[in-house]
């Protein structure tokens, strides 16, 4: 018998759900730093699917706000061309946890999938460095990959931004100060993968029947106080919650994809109904049965390799690729 049920959870996300409840790790914010980014990316390495091929991957090092960082850019065989389209990809963890590796299954899918450069930035965690500096960087390492294109093979009018969880944050965040900033090359595209919207929303958060599966209230919070531990720095921000901007009027196209069972995913369909209610071409799909960061279990989930497949074809869309058999 399960450990638990809920109704609409897909039975393959049932059974691995189970599988952790039997034999649960600590909770990340009950650990040494170290040993809790150890255990984030061991976890995001245990359950990805066979090493995605078809796709050169290379070291890069991009200009943050502070400094270089690391990067990796992902070009699929037989790239659409040269000048290339691209995607700048921010990793989810939280602002605290995650790096070039626990993500490289997403990017590598993503590149092949969509005919398009993908480009992995490894930016600066908290709490180490809290915000703003993970926003600067996505910033600053946007306006870097522009201004290289021609170097890299990339074309300047066909980038977009992405990213997954924090990831995603960022990068809406980095669209619109992109846009308030009034730089000459824009992301044309923003692929917005389960996420944090408004990190004010806290208690208030609609509390989701699988809140816990994976992704919980406690994580949240700590996530925010190490990101966050200026009690003085407002959660209205648009740096911080892309909802409370401004304006969302003039932004890039956006597609943005959700979990059923994410406490995330009210905010990820609240941001695409705001962005369409100021007039950007948006579209919001939510994985049925599934929970936050499902995206990383392609060796259990027939769900999480068609979902990253529908990512890809997103992506070609919004960049204009023609892929083959698409």
């Amino acid at each position: 018998m399960p450990v638990f049920t809920f109704d609409g959870l897909h039975p393959q996300a049932q059974l691995f759900i189970d599988m952790l409840r039997a034999s649960p790790p600590p909770p990340y914010d009950q650990m040494a730093l170290g040993e809790a980014r150890a255990l984030f990316r061991d976890t995001m390495l245990r359950f990805r699917g066979p090493v995605q091929g078809g796709v050169a991957v290379n070291a890069l090092v991009l200009k943050g706000a502070a400094g270089d960082r690391p990067a990796r850019i992902y070009r699929p065989d037989g790239c659409a061309g040269s000048p290339a389209p691209a995607l700048l990809f921010l990793h989810g963890g939280g602002w605290v946890l995650g790096d070039l590796d626990t993500h490289d299954d997403i990017c590598r899918r993503l590149a092949v999938g969509s005919g398009a450069v993908v480009i992995s930035l490894d930016y600066r965690l908290a709490p180490e460095h809290p915000f703003p500096a993970g926003f600067d960087d996505a910033v600053a390492a946007f306006r870097d990959l522009a201004g290289r294109a021609g170097a890299l093979g990339l074309d300047p009018a066909r980038l977009a931004i992405g990213g997954d969880s924090a990831g995603g944050n960022l990068a809406a965040a980095a669209a619109i100060a992109l846009r308030d900033a009034g730089d000459a090359v824009q992301p044309v595209f923003q692929l917005l993968i389960y996420p944090a919207t408004d990190l004010g929303t806290g208690e208030k958060r609609e509390k989701k029947p699988g809140e816990g599966l994976f992704l919980t209230e406690r994580l949240l919070r700590w996530f925010r106080a190490c990101y966050i531990p200026d009690h003085t720095v407002s959660l209205e921000d648009p740096r911080l919650s892309p909802i409370h901007a401004q304006s969302l009027a003039g932004l890039p196209p956006a597609h943005i994809l959700t979990a059923r069972f994410d406490p995330l995913q009210s905010e990820g369909e609240a941001y695409a109904a705001a962005l369409k209610a100021a007039g950007v071409a948006a579209d919001h799909h939510c994985a049925e049965g599934m929970f936050h960061g499902f995206l990383h279990m392609t060796a259990w989930f027939a769900d999480a390799r068609s979902a990253i497949d529908g990512l890809a074809r997103r992506l070609a869309q919004g960049l204009a690729v023609a892929t083959p058999g698409r």
